[in-house]
């Protein structure tokens, strides 16, 4: 009999929140540090769904197959949470600049600021 859990289909990720998650992290991968294209980098939860995770950006981490396929189901360690929200949440490093399509300032990480060339999001999703 199959393990209904196994069978149960979860929505893909969207475009965007995948592409920000990506520039979030610099397009490495979230436990070996290696830089790779946004196409072989693939999404792991940092705490799986099979352990209460959800589809949040601050769960979720760019992560080489590698890796990916050698953490499967386990439990994250405090330090990983930890360092994955920090990522998300962290403003530190934000700087100050105005958009280079449109102008407007905005706060960018160093990582948006090399992968978008300075575009804020609004100019690069076309949303308001």
């Amino acid at each position: 009999m199959a393990n209904p859990k196994r069978t149960r289909s979860r929505s893909p990720l969207g475009t965007k929140l995948r592409y920000e998650v990506l520039l979030r992290h610099g397009f490495r991968c979230f436990y070996c540090g290696y830089p790779s294209s946004a196409a072989t980098l693939e999404m792991d939860h940092v705490v799986p769904h099979s352990r209460g995770g959800s589809d949040r950006p601050w769960n979720l981490v760019p992560a080489c197959w590698e890796c990916n396929s050698g953490k499967g189901a386990s439990a994250p360690t405090p330090a990983m949470v930890e360092r994955a929200r920090d990522v998300y949440f962290g403003d530190e490093d934000l700087e100050n600049r105005d958009c280079s399509e449109c102008g407007i300032p905005h706060r960018f990480t160093p990582n948006e600021m090399y992968a978008t060339g300075g575009v804020c999001r609004t100019c690069l999703f076309g949303e308001n």
